[in-house]
């Protein structure tokens, strides 16, 4: 049972330090000289869904949403789960030290997942 809670922490501590890579790639993307090509360059912006993502997010962490939302109308949604994603993780650490329980691990990993699947479910129809 040890393990398995240990577990829980480290990939806890995975989540967290990929949400704050993204926010700090994020951050960055308007000062790298690297431009990275999509995928969906070639495709009608109806096909591709997720144009436009990298640079919304670039300025969802400047709080320019109506730029955000120019470049990509999910990039709001998809912000919002690394935004829970970070602090629920951060949270879970502190509190997961205090409650021992499988409960709190099932509970967690149901609400992560429910939100995971409607913050994306515009993107996968």
């Amino acid at each position: 049972m040890f393990y398995q809670r240990n577990s829980y922490k480290k990939i806890n501590r995975i989540f967290i330090f990929l949400s704050v890579g993204v926010f700090l790639y994020s951050f960055l993307l308007p000062f790298l000289p690297l431009t990275i090509s999509s995928s969906c360059d070639d495709l009608p912006h109806a096909y591709c869904k997720s144009r436009g993502l990298s640079r919304a997010f670039s300025e969802l962490v400047r709080l320019n949403y109506s730029s955000a939302l120019e470049y990509n109308i999910y990039s709001l949604n998809i912000f919002a789960f690394f935004l829970y994603v970070f602090f629920s993780r951060i949270t879970i650490n502190i509190f997961f030290t205090l409650c021992k329980k499988s409960l709190f691990i099932i509970t967690d990993i149901f609400l992560s997942s429910f939100l995971f699947l409607y913050l994306f479910l515009p993107l996968l129809t």
